[in-house]
Order: structure tokens, then sequence, then C-alpha cells
């Protein structure tokens, strides 16, 4: 039985002795206090901090009034001051449990100036709801607290980077600021900066970053920066600042961002980038790099690895395939073929490029390596082709271009070895010995090469046989005979053209004698003037053909009326001429056509004679018959002196003399009295019968006859006339 009840037993016994009909009151212990706190998760460094809630309870014992009806009420102080409801404390009302009442006061935010060192007393004070038991007296207990001024080694702040972004994604950096267990303050500020001396904070200097609000998780605080999107120059160093006005704390912590460089997109170009590839010629393939400078806004470098189709690595100082690595912020690499090869290296197949885009900021780490391929198909050379153009001859004194073209393909390793000659009759010399201007120029594929001779103007020395022979052997790398890179490609071609040289032309003129009617018998020439030109340097023979109707003259000695001669004047003035003595109309009449050549010597085989001609057309007319005429001095009388005159024309300029002879018609035809012959010209000729003293025996008929006999064209030709020697 509890001892209690046995207690308030007897005291009802004792008091139902003295009195029979008054109640005797009963009187119980004082109620029995605790008062304690629960510290467990509240301690920091064993003690209590500003800015903690704490929960003080306070425990009172009623089991001695487990059969009584009671109030209980409980008063709190802190040292001497009484508590109650306020903004400081929160007070709840006792509560039974368990024959307990237990009641609660709440400590909203401890100071270490109020409650350091700060008693807090519970006091208790049962009363029961029956007169006739009388309650003990009030009970308190208290409770000492220490409390620890708030510093910075209370919180702990730290900022929270799980892994490493890569450039272009959404990020966010959690600055973590953890309090003390049941802290209740809140934050006044958490501020981002990227300089603690900064006067701007990152949202300020950065537009692609936000600041969400502070999320709070009972004493766990935390500032979220979102980073959308994150870029190169957000690796850096990032300050997270937390400041608790209250106490007048600030804590900042600070951490590194690590930024990966996203991966690259990288691409193959070939160069040349379409058509055949051929063996022997230069080829390169160009790898670029290329990044999103909007995220990846540092600068950067790449690195890169080549493979070939089998597999293997492309070394960087291998001789024949060479690879150039990107240098400086460029982002392309090159891989050159110097020559690409089918014959003892297969080049053909595919090819890889890696690229990896590097920095040399310690925060930026490199990017994944990134590949791309190209497939590469390589030929055999095609030949190489020599050939001339230009034509096959002209004349001395004009200009003439000799051009002699090798057509190789593009981005041929090796220039072909080319030999430009001139061979003539005498001497064979090298273009660059013709001290004549040429030139070499080349397409820009470099596949076309033109070895250009400027003949201006044309002399006679520049005939002969130009001949153009090109030769290339690829041997290897670089041209050299390097056994594990060569190609051994040896290709040749020539071509040859000649030129022949013409004479320039030559002036040919023909003349006649005269222009006045032709007779047979009469001489006549016909002249032919021929003017080399100036620029006939060179011995030469000229030599003359006279053709009649198509026919040559003379023809022996059936033409021996007809003689040619051919004169120098000098060096390049000839004249020809065809003589004529005497005509004859029976076939001299025709197109006379004087032909000229001028001809080299045979030393110059590549040198054209060269003809010209004249022509002129006369017509030969019979010679007419001599015209006879006497003329007589009238009446002759005895005695005196008296003259007939036999007085003859024939045409003009006739190679020979008409015979004129006197003669009387008498028994003897014997003239005593000799003539006297005199020529008027040479178209006219007079006999003068001369009688010093005529005699009557002087008189009769007299006949005065003429003849013409042209021996070299078989014409004779006669005529008389007569007259009587009158007397008185």
């Amino acid at each position: 039985m509890p001892l209690l009840f046995l207690l308030s037993l007897v005291l009802h016994v004792s008091c139902q002795e003295f009195s029979s009909f008054t109640p005797c009151p009963t009187s119980v212990p004082d109620p029995s206090v605790i008062v304690e706190y629960d510290a467990t998760g509240h301690l920091v460094d064993g003690e209590l901090a500003e800015g903690q809630f704490l929960d003080i309870i306070c425990i009172a014992d009623i089991s001695q009034y487990i059969d009584t009806s009671v109030s209980v009420t409980m008063s709190w102080r802190r040292n001497n001051t009484v508590l109650t409801n306020g903004s400081d404390f929160t007070i709840s009302p006792p509560v039974m449990t368990n024959n307990q009442y237990t009641g609660v006061l709440h400590i909203n935010s401890l100071r270490d100036e109020l409650d350091n060192g700060a008693s807090y007393n519970c006091s208790v004070s049962v009363t029961p709801n029956t007169p006739i038991i009388i309650a003990g007296n009030d009970n308190s207990s208290a409770v000492t607290l220490t409390v620890a001024r708030f510093d910075i080694n209370h919180v702990d702040i730290s900022i929270n980077i799980p892994f490493v972004p890569v450039a272009g994604d959404v990020f966010n950096l959690s600055c973590v600021i953890v309090a003390p267990p049941n802290f209740v303050e809140n934050l006044t500020s958490v501020r981002w900066t990227y300089d603690l001396e900064a006067s701007q904070d990152v949202t300020s200097e950065n537009n692609d970053v936000t600041l969400v609000p502070v999320d709070r998780d009972r004493n766990i605080f935390t500032s979220v920066l979102t980073l959308d999107p994150v870029k190169t120059t957000d690796a850096r160093q990032y300050y997270c600042q937390a400041t608790i006005a209250v106490f007048g704390i600030v804590d900042r912590t600070n951490r590194d961002l690590t930024v990966q460089v996203p991966p690259p997109s990288v691409s193959i170009v070939a160069d040349p980038p379409t058509g055949p590839i051929y063996e022997s010629t230069g080829y390169f393939l160009t790898c670029t790099a290329t990044v999103n400078t909007t995220i990846v806004n540092t600068p950067v470098t790449a690195s890169v690895v080549w493979t070939d189709p089998s597999g293997n690595v492309i070394a960087t100082n291998e001789a024949r395939r060479q690879v150039i690595p990107p240098t400086g912020n460029s982002l392309v690499s090159m891989l050159l073929f110097l020559p690409i090869d089918t014959g003892l290296n297969n080049d053909g197949g595919t090819y890889t490029c890696q690229m990896t885009i590097n920095s040399g900021n310690s925060l930026i780490a490199s990017s994944q390596p990134t590949d791309t391929t190209l497939d590469v198909t390589v030929e055999s050379l095609p030949p190489l082709t020599v050939n001339f153009s230009s034509v096959g001859s002209v004349e001395v004194g004009l200009s003439l271009t000799i051009t002699c073209t090798l057509t190789t393909v593009e981005r041929l390793v090796v220039t072909p070895m080319v030999t430009f000659i001139k061979m003539n009759d005498t001497d064979m010399e090298m273009l660059s010995n013709l001290n004549r201007p040429y030139s070499i120029t080349t397409d820009d594929t470099s596949s076309v090469t033109n070895y250009t001779l400027i003949l201006n103007p044309v002399r006679f020395e520049d005939a002969g046989m130009y001949t153009c022979m090109a030769e290339f052997n690829v041997t290897g790398s670089n041209d050299t005979n390097d056994p594990s890179t060569a190609t051994y490609d040896y290709q040749e071609d020539s071509d040859a053209f000649n030129l022949i040289v013409d004479f320039p032309p030559m002036i040919v003129t023909i003349s006649k004698e005269r222009n006045n009617i032709l007779y047979a018998g009469t001489p006549f020439f016909i002249k032919c003037d021929i003017m080399l030109d100036p620029l006939v340097t060179i011995p030469v023979s000229v030599t003359n053909l006279w053709t009649r109707d198509g026919t040559n003259v003379p023809m022996g000695s059936s033409d021996a009326t007809i003689t040619v001669d051919l004169n120098m004047i000098d060096t390049l003035h000839y004249n020809a001429t065809l003589m004529f003595y005497p005509l004859d109309n029976a076939d001299d009449s025709g197109m006379y056509t004087c032909n000229v050549e001028v001809t080299a010597p045979n030393s110059y085989t590549y040198l054209r004679n060269t003809t010209t001609s004249a022509n002129t057309f006369i017509t030969v007319f019979a010679t007419p018959g001599p015209v006879v005429e006497i003329v007589t001095m009238g009446i002759a009388e005895p005695g005196e002196e008296y003259m007939l005159n036999c007085t003859v024309t024939v045409v003009d300029r006739l190679i020979v003399s008409p015979v004129i002879t006197w003669t009387k018609r008498s028994v003897n035809n014997v003239i005593s009295v000799p003539p006297v012959l005199m020529t008027v010209s040479n178209a006219m000729s007079s006999l003068y019968l001369r009688f010093s003293s005529l005699n009557t025996s002087d008189a009769g008929l007299y006949t005065c006859e003429a003849s013409i006999n042209v021996s070299q064209i078989s014409m004779v030709a006669r005529n008389d006339d007569t007259s009587n020697l009158p007397f008185e």
C-alpha cells in the first residue's frame, strides 16, 4: 500500500478519535519537482550556443495525490525574474502523464549575455480540489545554463560541387551553411562573389548566372548559384559569404570550379577535295576542330592523333607522311603526303583524325577526344605529255611564238626536268643560249607548264628543229632515294617541231622596152627587175626563167633570135633581160612571164626557197614592105646638073637596111652614073642618081627598087618605083 495512503489513513483515524462529527483535514507531502533540459543535439563543442532554442522541462511528481483531485500550477523565473509568455519565451501549461505533470519553458533563442550562468527555476504548486486535504508546500527546482557566445566556429560553410560540369551544361553551385543544431536565427544574406574585394556580386558580372533564394532545412541553409549555361570563363574561384547580422557574424568559404571543355565538332577536308588522287602527288588532309565560342570563350589549344588505315598512329616525325599538329590557338591539323603512293606504300583507305581540346588553365579540363574519318582512294599516275603548238613555217621578219607545253597532274611532288633545244645544220643550242626572249609559265594547278620562245622578228638563223624533252623521277619522299618511302615513278616524253623559215617576199616588176607597135625584124627586149628584201642577210642564189604562154624560152637553136641575161646590180638588186633580135611575127607574140627563184645554200636545210613571177603580153606584127618613091627635079635640060632621088621608107628600128638599086630600061640596063646613097633616118633612106651634065642619051625610064632581107627570121620584102627623065 502506498506510503502516502497509509499516512492519510493514520491521520484520518486520529482525527476521528477527537471528533465524531467534524471531518478531519488531511495533509500530503510537498510535490517532488525536477527541472532539466535535454542538451542532446544542442551542444557545440560541449556547450550550448547562442541562437539555439532550448526546452527546459519541469516535472512534478503527484503520485501522492493519486486518489485526490488536485490542480497543479507551475511558474518560471530566470534568476529572480518571473517569466511570462512573450517574444523570448513560450511557456507551455503542465500536462499530466503517468501521475506526473510536465511543463515546458521554451527559450526562443539563447543569448550569452542573458542565459550564460542564468538559473532557470520552476516552482510547482499543488492545490487539492478536496478541502479536507491539505496541500503540501510549493516546491521548486532550478537548472543553471552555460551558453557560449556565438562565433564563427559555430558555423560550417562549404561550397558543394558534385561533379565537373561540361561547358554548355546547366550547373548548380551549392553553398551549404550548417548552423548549430536547433539554431533558430535567420541568415541576413548570402553573397556570391569572385573576389572578396569585388564590389559586384557574381550575378552582376555574369548575365548567365541566377541566384536561387536560400532554402532552409532546420539549421541547414542552402544557397544555389545556377550557371545556365556553363562557360569556360566560369572556371574560377567562387566565394560564398554568409552573414548572421544578429550576432554580427560573417562567415565565408571559397572553392575552385573546374569546367570541362565539351567535345569538339571535328571534320576532315581533303585537298584537292574532288577528282582522282594520283600517286606521286602532294596530297593533304586538313582536320579542323570546332568549338562553340559562346560557351568555350577562353583561349584553347588542340592535340591531335592521326591514324592510318592499318590502325597505326602516324608519328609527327615521319618523312613521307608529315603530321602538322595544331599550333597556338589554332584548332587545325594537317596530314601531308609527300608524296601519296599506291605502289610500294599503299596509302589508300580510311584515315582517322582524333582531336582533343585543351587549355592552359588548370581549372579548365580537356575535352573528351572526338574522332572523324575520311576514305582516300589513290590511282595510278597518268602519263606525262609534251606538245608543241605553233605554225610550221613563217617568213623572215614576222613574229612567231613557239610554245612547248608540258602536261602532268596537279601537285606532282617533283618538277619535271625539261630540255629545250634548237638544232640546225651546223649547231645545237639550248633555249637559254639562243639570245632570244623566252618565258616559263605554269598554270594555277601547276600541272601545265609552257616554255615559250618569242621570235620577233624571225631571222634566218631561227630556222631549225626545236625539240622539247621532259622527264621526272620520283624516287622517294622529297625526291630522296629512301627505300621506305620510295614510289619509283619515272616518266618521260618529247616532241619535235620543225621551223621552216620562208624568204621574205621579193619584188619582181616587168617592163617592155617600148610600148608602140612591134614589127617583125625589129629588135626588142623585156626587162625583169628583182628586188630582195633587206632582211635577206645570207648568201643566196637568184635564178630566172622566162616562159611564153607557159613554155620555156629560149628553146635552143630554134630561138636563136632570143637571148637572156641575168645581172646582179648589188646583193639585193638583180635584173633579167629577154632580148629579141629581131622580133618574129611567126612565134614571138604571147604572154611572157619572168619567173624568179631565190635559193639558200644547201647548208640551210630549214629554209624554204621562194619564187615570184611577173608577166606582160606582146603582139608582133608582120613587117610591111618598103615604100619606094622617086622624086624628080622637074624638066631636064641638056648640059645641066640633074638628080633623081629614090626615097625608101621602112619600119623603124629594122635590124637591116633596105637594098636600093637604080636601073634604066635600055638594052643593057646599065646606069653609067653612080648613085649617091643618103640615109635620112632609121626608117628612111634615099639613093640619089646624080647627073653632072645631062645628055640627051640620059633620057629614059628609070626604076628604083628597094628590098628587105632579114635572114634571121627568113623575111624578104621588095618594092620599086619608076620615073622618066624628061627633056625639053
